[in-house]
């Protein structure tokens, strides 16, 4: 059962088609996930009677090639309707394949997958797959395998965090399948895998992680390093 969801406020924003388009691609993928959520959303759009078709390039201080990115993946992947900021995609349910398993992912998210993505190790049981979805953001899947544990950090800016497969805790609460998690500079917490199966998510950061514990913080310097490297890649 889902239990970690957008806020009302970040739904009515999602409908209204001001919310930033990093924000709105994991709130589409949730939808997917979630019918209560995807339920809301249509009765929102229906009470608003508002055309969310609207041109999303209007909105003040949002990177335009991340805009026409997403446009164009709800333009070729998505039903259309024009009752509802939220539609269901169609076609064929995209896979993802890591650590000898096949994973089954949201379809607005079938873009990133279409091409074989690059997997590397780190923080020895993680793996992770870069995609680009530009905005200066970085995008992520990772997977924990069994035993999979991050540091306690915090964060420069936000992290949005969707579970795709599995579950994962950290200290504040447990996430399972569709769950979407929003941390930011308040938070503090280290993400674990405990199941056998192991977990994996799809994250969007916009800024370094910020390690916290005593040990960890001599990585620091790197999580900048990684976080700038990637991003100068897009």
């Amino acid at each position: 059962m889902i239990k970690h969801h957008p806020s009302a406020s970040v739904l009515r924003e999602y409908v209204a088609g001001s919310l930033d388009p990093a924000t709105s691609l994991m709130v589409t993928a949730h939808c997917e996930m979630c019918h209560e959520c995807a339920s809301l959303v249509q009765t929102l759009s229906e009470n608003y009677g508002t055309d969310l078709e609207a041109d999303s390039t209007t909105i003040p201080g949002i990177d335009r090639e991340f805009v026409t990115m997403l446009d164009d993946i709800l333009a070729n992947d998505i039903e259309q309707s024009h009752s509802a900021r939220w539609r269901q995609p169609i076609g064929e349910t995209p896979k993802i394949e890591v650590d000898g398993k096949s994973f089954s992912v949201p379809k607005v998210l079938g873009k990133f997958v279409e091409k074989d993505l690059t997997w590397s190790k780190y923080l020895g049981r993680l793996s992770h797959a870069n995609v680009n979805i530009g905005g200066g953001n970085l995008a992520q899947f990772i997977f924990m395998e069994s035993g999979a544990g991050v540091p306690e950090h915090t964060h420069k800016g936000n992290e949005i965090t969707l579970v795709l497969d599995g579950e994962f805790s950290d200290g504040l609460s447990v996430y399972k399948n569709g769950d979407l998690t929003f941390m930011n500079g308040e938070h503090r917490h280290s993400p674990a895998v405990e199941t056998e199966e192991g977990c994996l998510v799809f994250s969007i950061i916009d800024q370094p992680l910020q390690f916290t514990n005593n040990w960890a913080r001599i990585i620091n310097p790197l999580s900048s390093l990684f976080f700038h490297a990637n991003i100068d890649k897009r």
